[in-house]
């Protein structure tokens, strides 16, 4: 985009308009895991940073109307407040392997029926090569479950999933049960290479997993209220080759080596990969819960040993983000029971912040009343909070928008009445990056955004120098069969003043131009007015190289 800059750190904001109140949900379970529903502002206590904060605001949160035993009657679930949960259904289709996935399949248009109680919006999301927005945000269970259940036969990859530790045990059983030969030490060095180099690619894949985690968060940032992805899978390997460590460790310290433990050396953790994921959903006020499609685990100790690690991978993430792991069970039905009962101990907090830092990791700890620390209940929440700038609120609803189609776009409303057009494409050279992509036969193009704001909308403020005013222009777009977006490109236009962007006939003129690979996009465009805030989103489809000329406004 001509003269974008990334992004840049303005007036704070922390999930609404509101500069000073975050929102924390909190799920409260007793020592046998049953939701406890009786507690008030009073019992609990919130820190920011390590210092006491103010809770401003307080209502218990419920998914259904529900009756419990011995009552007559049902409770019912408060009124919702501001926006409706959102549920993702996260189906990670490179992470599960095939008979996992197939049984999950199979039950889900059955066993899933209860989530129609619940009072959310609902989506389905699949990442195979890359993350498909399958049915956006809808009130519509059915679609949801109709789009599940007709998902395509898995490819080749998610037939391998599992099989990789299978093959590099044979290839290190080779090497230990040679005849004649000593695995534990002569032919130790060969044992480490290819424990190392089983270690390596399962890093690979645990990042791959992790980064598409990433992309089904970012995709729905910008959607308003909580939002619970709902994961299902196989899980991310917590501690990368771990299984295949313990496989040798075990053999050779039972024969007295003890070169095993050597393979046991720093580098194995990839908890950082863990905690920016984590981060990044509690900023984005979002809740994992992990379901594993793994089912009634078997009692082979070698495959228990690549489902735990895995496991543990998706407690670490349910964990920090206040969700739970779901596990153990071959039906679906009493996995969303317990996501629902553990939902239904929810509370929603609001406190008061008052030093704001833009952009950083805020810490969030709460705790009960010093009376209730011995009852042995158990608390649920999101670790962190990130004190995010309007800027970059603005930014995360462009690229919800460019993802998701669906009801919620009414948001994405046009109160500026902003047009938008644009002009057919022509070839650029490509710089040395975008070289090597011609290797697979794609150009760059430039495509020309053409907008028309209207005088009027633009707000003037008196000044020294005359009346001045600004509007901000932001512009992203996203291929819709390869997944690659461009980032988030922020214009400041300065309106007033014989060096102001002047109008004619009535109407604010820019061009704002994108390189772009060949392909199908959806465009976005946001418009600000900056002295209101007044916020116009558009979004229209396009294809590059083009002829043709769509407007939309």
């Amino acid at each position: 985009m001509h003269a974008a800059q990334e992004p840049a750190a303005a007036q704070t904001f922390a999930d609404t308009v509101s500069v000073t109140e975050v929102l924390v949900h909190v799920v409260v379970t007793g020592r046998r895991g049953d939701p406890v529903t009786d507690l008030e502002q009073e019992d609990f206590v919130v820190h920011v940073d390590g210092e006491r904060v103010e809770i401003t605001g307080f209502r218990r949160t419920l998914l259904r109307e529900h009756a419990p035993d011995g009552a007559a009657g049902a409770v019912v679930a408060e009124e919702p407040q501001g926006p409706p949960v959102s549920v993702v259904v996260y189906f990670d289709e490179a992470g599960t392997r095939f008979f996992d996935r197939r049984r999950f399949l199979h039950r889900v248009q059955r066993e899933a029926e209860a989530l129609r109680a619940w009072n959310a919006r609902f989506a389905l999301v699949t990442s195979g090569d890359q993350v498909q927005i399958r049915v956006p945000p809808t009130e519509d269970l059915d679609a949801v479950l109709a789009a599940a259940a007709a998902l395509p036969l898995p490819k080749w990859r998610s037939r391998q999933t599992g099989r990789h530790f299978q093959r590099a045990r044979e290839q290190v059983g080779e090497v230990l049960f040679a005849p004649y030969g000593d695995g534990c030490g002569e032919g130790f060095p060969q044992v480490t290479a290819l424990v190392k180099g089983y270690e390596v690619r399962e890093k690979r894949r645990t990042a791959e997993r992790l980064d598409a985690l990433w992309d089904v968060v970012t995709a729905f940032s910008g959607v308003p209220g909580r939002k619970i992805v709902l994961y299902v899978g196989n899980g991310f390997a917590q501690v990368p080759g771990e299984e295949l460590h313990d496989y040798v460790v075990q053999f050779c310290l039972g024969v007295g080596s003890g070169g095993g433990a050597a393979l046991l050396g720093p580098g194995g953790e990839s908890s950082r990969l863990f905690d920016q994921v984590a981060a990044h959903a509690n900023a984005n006020n979002t809740t994992l819960y992990m379901l594993d499609a793994g089912g009634v685990p078997s009692i082979s100790s070698s495959g228990r040993s690549w489902r735990l690690n895995r496991q543990g991978g998706m407690a670490y993430l349910s964990r920090k983000t206040g969700g739970r792991t779901l596990f153990n069970s071959n039906a679906l039905g009493p996995l969303l029971d317990d996501a629902e009962e553990h939902l239904d101990a929810s509370y929603e907090l609001a406190v008061t912040v008052a030093d704001h830092k833009p952009g950083e990791l805020r810490q969030i700890d709460v705790e009960l009343a010093r009376s209730l620390r011995n009852q042995g209940y158990r608390l649920a929440y999101r670790r962190s909070w990130q004190d995010k700038s309007r800027d970059q609120m603005i930014a995360d609803r462009l690229v919800s928008t460019a993802w998701l189609d669906g009801d919620w776009l009414a948001e994405a409303a046009n109160p500026l009445s902003v047009a938008m057009r644009f002009a057919p494409t022509t070839p650029v050279e490509a710089d040395d990056d975008r070289r090597r992509r011609r290797r697979n036969r794609e150009d760059v193009h430039e495509l020309v955004v053409r907008v028309a704001i209207p005088e009027l909308a633009a707000t003037l403020l008196p000044g020294p120098d005359g009346d001045r005013g600004a509007l901000g222009l932001w512009l992203m777009a996203v291929e819709r069969n390869k997944g690659y977006r461009t980032p988030v490109r922020r214009m400041l236009l300065e309106l007033g003043g014989p060096e102001g962007l002047q109008s004619h006939a009535g109407f604010h003129f820019v061009d704002l131009g994108v390189k772009l690979w060949e392909g199908e996009y959806t465009v976005v465009l946001g418009v600000v007015d900056e002295p209101t805030g007044t916020m116009s989103v558009l979004r229209e489809a396009t294809s590059v190289p083009s002829t043709s000329v769509p407007s939309t406004g």
